[in-house]
């Protein structure tokens, strides 16, 4: 026995490796099966008694059959590989029902069954927890929301209950396959399947680190197994926050461990910096002497000896190049020539030499500059600007190094309002630098830019038309746009709307049965604005601005002063903040003043660099890629700090396929994937760059289209086929909203009439004039139409989530 105990002791102090060990199983009385891809040797070890040892190898398994509840350590050993995995046994039930000696197993029916007045098929992943809690004899209490079914409690534990954000979640066999994307009602389940229900107390929350599960297993033939881990105290949650978002090496950061559930009672503090150094406390202090990424874990431990770990990524970077021009005035006297000597020059800015001309006493300036906002279909290598006190001619020579620039379009390009290439001349090269020259008659802020040779996809490409084509035939008779099989909405047709003019198109043109979309938001806004929230007035704006509509009076309603009316004091406009995000972007396309209102926005950017759908909630990359947009269209410098901490977040929300996901670890989707190449592209990254393991966000997209034409929500799953495919359309042409800008709208005479509306929380008919401001009383739901909300949907967590959706 001594032998033994000094053997397991040497095994658990052996380094980790890449050895991999898979163990299944985790019932009493059943075989626990464990695989690994080596021969190796393996250790079983139940509630610390006596190892127990076995061979593996890749085509013989081990198997261990607990026989008592509790914790089983799994080592596998190769050479100087180990891995070790814990697994939970827990007394479980096949569903064996009678007596006398007689056994009958419970299976997942064939056929519905109904909830809350909907008819849910028995296999999915809802039906597996119906039919689970029927066998263990568990309640289930549902709620139905505009988006689904989802599951409030089971037993006792309830949806906020450990935190705001925190609710029921499933999971089909995790790890092996992403998250879910659809509602549990729709997740079909089949023999094989292992469907885990987890209490999430965050977005970041897994099977692995909720404390309260619920394994289903499917058998080959429908039959039923369940397991479940319930602990009688509810352990702590570890989670953490560090400051600055983005450090460089050398740079003082400070974690600060956020409020437990059990607030108070937490005893200790560990950190480890992924560096080798570690810490204890609640907020600490480090600094890491080399760029890189570090996995940073805090664990936390209460009085009860409880404990729960959290691992998060710091990204440190190299100190920054800053830019050293601080205001060089050139003084040029009257025909002469100036020509600046490229020692006098910053050579961070590539600027190897310029000459100005002029017939009169000119002062220029030369200086550091923001990157004025406008859509450019290219990647600025180096940006400042010239100003000068009257007009001259100025040539401009600089320099690229050629890994940057071989084999591609460089332009010099200048910004008058918005963005146009000067004409550039490759004036030569050397061993390092590619050498260009160009000239312009007036100044302003300059770039020297890479053109993108692979995006944005044309109209004329067969993609793009293949899923034009394919959204003419869900156009209803009534001119307006749905799902397959649905009625029409103003949510959904303001979508296609946008879509439709991202492509070239005309929305008055397309007709069916006589009528446009158009002709349809005309006919049915004033039915549906008893229903429509800030979101949807912002995107009725966004897509009658795109048509040539003019929405202060469109069917007799002004939509901006409507949208207005939600706006608060401190410029944010509704009450959560993806409406801000969309309200920005509608009233930017109409020439209104944002700059509360992105102040505002500015003010929610989490410490991760990403934003939520709603202040103090976990960052998401739906939101954050669509708040970039905001505060670009809004006129925050591309370059600005808080763009440049979105970006970085953003880029953390890459899936290993070159997708993008919504959350946690969810699956890449065509929703995701859209937002943040729109997101890019005002940013002025080439999305084909924005790449993991070889595939970029735009491949990863495109690999979602289907022959019919359009786009599936994941590569599992079709969801929300309208509002993947026009999501799809616009973001694969290059167009971030807003797409146009009307500023004209912003001085088009609003509605004068006076005009008689009924109230929809009474029946009380009042009048009002038009052109009076009023607030909103409260904010609507948002009604659901071309929506990513479907596709959020599985997630039982996130009801509040879902309301930031179209």
């Amino acid at each position: 026995m001594r032998l033994l105990a000094a053997l397991f002791i040497l095994l658990i102090l052996t380094p980790a490796s890449a050895l991999t060990l898979d163990v299944s199983g985790g019932c009493v009385d059943k075989p626990v099966e464990v695989v690994t891809d080596k021969e190796a040797t393996i250790v079983f070890r139940m509630n610390s008694g006596t190892p127990v040892f076995a061979e593996v190898s890749p085509s013989n398994p081990a198997y261990f059959k607990p026989r008592v509840p509790g914790e089983l350590v799994v080592i596998a050993m190769a050479g100087d590989e180990q891995v070790t995995k814990t697994l939970q046994v827990t007394t479980c039930s096949s569903g064996s029902s009678g007596g006398g000696g007689t056994t009958s197993k419970q299976y997942l029916p064939y056929g519905t069954f109904e909830v809350l007045g909907k008819e849910v098929e028995w296999r999915t992943a809802y039906g597996a927890l119906k039919k689970a809690s029927e066998i263990m004899g568990f309640s289930i209490t549902p709620e139905l929301t505009d988006w689904g079914i989802f599951v409030k409690c089971v037993r006792d534990l309830c949806k906020g209950d450990i935190g705001e954000t925190s609710g029921w979640m499933y999971w089909v066999n995790y790890p092996n396959e992403p998250l879910p994307g659809v509602a549990a009602t729709e997740k079909r389940v089949y023999p094989g399947d292992r469907i885990v229900w987890y209490f999430s107390r965050s977005m970041s929350d897994t099977p692995d680190s909720s404390p309260f599960k619920i394994y289903i297993d499917i058998g080959d033939s429908y039959e039923i197994t369940v397991s479940i881990i319930w602990p009688s105290k509810i352990p702590p949650v570890a989670d953490f926050t560090f400051s600055p978002a983005n450090p460089v090496a050398g740079e003082e950061v400070v974690f600060n461990a956020s409020k437990s559930v059990d607030d108070g009672q937490i005893t200790d503090y560990i950190w480890n910096f992924g560096d080798g150094k570690s810490g204890r406390g609640v907020s600490v202090t480090h600094i890491y002497s080399e760029p890189g990424t570090y996995e940073v874990s805090l664990t936390v431990f209460d009085n009860d000896a409880l404990s729960d770990t959290i691992t998060k990524a710091v990204n440190v970077s190299e100190p920054g190049i800053h830019l050293n021009l601080t205001g060089q005035v050139i003084t040029i006297q009257p025909g002469k020539t100036k020509v600046i000597p490229s020692e006098q020059l910053m050579t961070n800015l590539s600027i190897t030499g310029l000459t100005f001309e002029s017939e009169k006493p000119v002062q220029v300036v030369i200086a550091e500059s923001h990157i004025p906002p406008g859509v450019v279909y290219g990647t600025f290598y180096r940006w400042f600007e010239i100003t000068a006190n009257d007009s001259l001619k100025a040539t401009i020579d600089f320099r690229v190094p050629k890994d940057v620039a071989e084999g591609r379009e460089v332009v010099l390009m200048k910004y008058n309002g918005s963005w146009f290439e000067l004409p550039t001349e490759k004036t030569g090269k050397d061993e390092n630098y590619l050498y260009y020259s160009a000239e312009t008659e007036s100044l302003s802020v300059i770039a020297i830019t890479i053109k993108w040779d692979s995006f944005p996809l044309n109209v004329t490409d067969a993609r793009i038309q293949k899923a034009l084509d394919w959204l003419r035939t869900i156009q209803n008779d009534d001119g307006g746009f749905a799902n397959p099989g649905e009625n029409s909405s103003i949510s959904a047709t303001a979508w296609a709307i946008m879509a439709i003019v991202a492509a070239g198109q005309d929305p008055h043109e397309w007709v069916k049965n006589g009528k446009s979309p158009i002709d349809f938001v005309r006919e049915r806004l004033k039915d549906e604005m008893g229903t429509m929230g800030a979101e949807d007035y912002a995107r009725t704006i966004l897509a009658l601005v795109y048509a040539n509509e003019n929405p202060r009076n469109f069917a007799g309603v002004d939509l901006v002063g409507k949208l207005k009316s939600y706006m608060k004091e401190n410029g944010q406009i509704g009450d959560f903040t993806y409406k801000t995000i969309w309200g920005i972007i509608a009233l930017a396309s109409v020439g209104e003043n944002t700059t509360a209102s992105a102040e505002w926005l500015k003010a929610q950017q989490d410490v991760d660099g990403g934003f939520a759908w709603s202040a103090g909630e976990e960052s998401d990359f739906d939101d954050t890629a669509a708040a970039i947009e905001a505060l670009i269209a809004a006129e925050e410098p591309r370059d600005s700090d808080v763009i440049k901490k979105a970006l970085d977040y953003l880029k953390t929300g890459q899936n290993d396929d070159g997708g993008m996901r919504y959350f946690g670890s969810s699956a890449s989707n065509a929703a995701s994937d859209a937002w943040t190449i729109q997101a890019l592209v005002a940013a002025g990254v080439n999305p084909m760059e924005w790449a993991k393991n070889n595939t970029s966000v735009v491949e990863h997209l495109l690999s979602l289209q289907t022959e019919d034409g359009y786009f599936k929500y994941t590569k599992y799953q079709t969801s929300n086929p309208g509002f993947m495919t026009v999501s799809a359309i616009i973001a694969l042409l290059g167009k971030p909203h807003p797409i146009k800008v009307n500023a004209s709208v912003a001085t088009a005479p609003a509605i004068t009439a006076t005009t008689t509306t009924t109230a929809t929380a009474s029946t009380t008919t009042t009048t009002t004039t038009a052109t009076t401001t009023t607030t909103a009383a409260a904010e609507r739901k948002s009604t659901p139409g071309f929506s990513s909300a479907a596709a959020i949907a599985a997630l039982a967590l996130t009801a509040a989530l879902l309301r930031r959706k179209t």
